[in-house]
């Protein structure tokens, strides 16, 4: 087993420790705040054999409820369990297990990792963009709209807007994923641009006299020229044809 990353223990907090919020050493030793800290910045504390020592907060930590892969855990972090985001409350206890206490339920620390789940993927214009949100986040939750001319972030309040938004698949929770959605969007447009520049259309006018066709760049043209016409039009044909294709 890797060893603990104590260099991630959150700085001592006096307010927090006078709450009850427990405390160790910078290595991870646990104490027990009594006082402090005075003028010349003394902390009291009770030691793990009882007794009483002093040290100052640049060797004091606030201690953290658990260590899951390495990291200290503290309230309002936020974990992940088979892909649920997990946002943690406190901790308990159960037979023996230490159980991390969550908004959605208890877990053993075995069971929480710091990673997110891969996300969902679709591919659009060659690019592998994570999928917009399908449901309505929570209120207040800060949104990103991927868009062919960037990024906009707004919170959602549930407004006819928002799920407007939410309709059009293109809401995410992180700004990259609407990003990586946005880049995908623009090119995808320029594509379709691209494609459409290289597309020619013609008019065709068939004339009753026999063998009587007649080639225009525009419609306009085509109506012109039959009006103009000694023999009667029968029909005008669109034909649509790629650079480089033979009419």
């Amino acid at each position: 087993m890797k060893d603990k990353d104590y260099s991630l223990l959150r700085p001592f907090d006096a307010e927090k420790a006078k709450a009850g919020e427990a405390i160790c050493t910078d290595v991870g030793t646990v104490w027990k705040y009594i006082d402090g800290p005075d003028h010349f910045g003394t902390i009291a504390v009770r030691l793990q054999d009882d007794t009483i020592g002093c040290s100052t907060a640049e060797y004091i930590r606030m201690a953290p409820l658990a260590w899951v892969d390495r990291k200290p855990v503290y309230v309002d972090d936020c974990l992940y369990s088979n892909g649920l985001r997990c946002c943690v409350l406190g901790a308990g206890a159960e037979n023996q297990d230490q159980l991390i206490l969550t908004e959605n339920g208890s877990y053993r620390t075995s069971e929480l990792s710091w990673q997110p789940p891969k996300p969902k993927t679709f591919t659009l214009a060659g690019i592998e963009v994570p999928m917009p949100e399908s449901e309505a986040p929570q209120l207040g939750a800060l949104c990103w709209t991927a868009n062919t001319f960037g990024v906009c972030e707004f919170q959602w309040s549930g407004a006819p807007t928002d799920f407007q938004r939410l309709a059009e698949g293109v809401v995410h929770l992180t700004a990259a994923h609407a990003e990586t959605h946005s880049r995908a969007l623009l090119k995808a447009n320029q594509e379709a641009i691209s494609a459409k520049q290289k597309q020619h259309v013609r008019w065709i006018n068939a004339h009753s006299t026999k063998g009587s066709v007649l080639l225009h760049e525009t419609k306009e043209d085509a109506d012109g020229s039959a009006a103009r016409g000694r023999a009667s039009r029968i029909a005008c044909i669109k034909v649509e044809f790629d650079e480089g294709d033979g009419l």
